[in-house]
């Protein structure tokens, strides 16, 4: 992460004309009010900035400073000192408890967002990942009570912990194909409705859906059933129909973890 001693912050104002976003130079900014944001350089020699907060960490990260709120755009690049630096990542924390967000459009060129990057963004509805994006960190988008649908990016292959827990209205996600594990906590508490577990899923940590009472349909891609960890469904209705590859359905009944789901179907 970036040294705090040699953090360099840039800020920029978007104006807005005829509805169209038009800056003085390439800058992140807010499509639908002023506030500033704040960029600190991570790589020189590669030009690279990551977006992150104005204070301390880990406290008082927005003291004294206008938390961002609205609709956030962020381009793939800005220009500084006649530069122009790759937006690289979303710092950790950066957004956390910035409840007036309400939307973030985020450019293709991004490769990673932080641990907690968006948590407690209670106004937040929907987010679609880029396709650049790698590395999701844990918690990124936890207790975003408002959030409904998530999509994300293809070669993200771990879920981290607490990603969408605490997300009480999210209904929808689509899972990256590539996704080779969904880490403990990731769903806890959350509303969501259905799920897809795509092939490469090995392993589903513990808690993973734990009290995840609107779920009622579970379609799991892998011929061999994942291994769960302690509790990764309780709290989640006996009931709930999981769907398995065709000639899979008497392995999945058979095995300890699973057998619990009275409606294994395969399809």
């Amino acid at each position: 992460m970036t040294n705090l001693l040699t953090r360099l912050f840039l800020t920029a104002v978007l104006t807005v004309v005829c509805g169209v976003s038009v800056c003085a130079q390439p800058a992140i900014g807010k499509v639908t009010d002023s506030n500033d944001l704040y960029y600190s350089i991570v790589n020189g020699s590669a030009q690279w900035v990551e977006v992150t907060y104005p204070g301390d960490l880990p406290r008082g990260m927005w003291d004294g400073y206008e938390k961002p709120a609205g609709h956030i755009y962020f381009p793939a690049a800005i220009t500084y000192e006649g530069k122009r630096f790759s937006l690289h990542e979303i710092a950790a924390w950066t957004f956390m408890g910035c409840k007036g967000i309400t939307g973030v459009e985020l450019s293709e060129g991004l490769n990673s967002i932080g641990f907690s990057a968006f948590a407690l963004c209670e106004g937040l509805t929907s987010v679609t990942v880029p396709q650049s994006v790698k590395f999701l960190g844990g918690c990124m988008f936890f207790g975003c009570r408002n959030l409904q649908e998530a999509t994300l990016p293809p070669d993200v292959k771990e879920l981290m912990e607490h990603t969408f827990a605490d997300c009480y209205s999210l209904r929808k996600v689509v899972l990256p194909e590539k996704l080779q594990l969904i880490d403990r906590s990731a769903f806890d508490r959350s509303g969501i409705e259905s799920i897809t577990i795509p092939a490469g899923v090995t392993f589903i940590g513990e808690n993973a859906f734990r009290g995840c009472k609107n779920l009622r349909s579970i379609e799991v891609k892998a011929v061999r059933p994942p291994a769960l960890g302690e509790d990764a469904f309780v709290g989640v209705s006996a009931e709930t129909v999981v769907y398995v590859p065709q000639g899979c359905a008497n392995a999945y009944r058979e095995d300890p973890d699973w057998s619990t789901f009275q409606d294994i179907r395969e399809r």
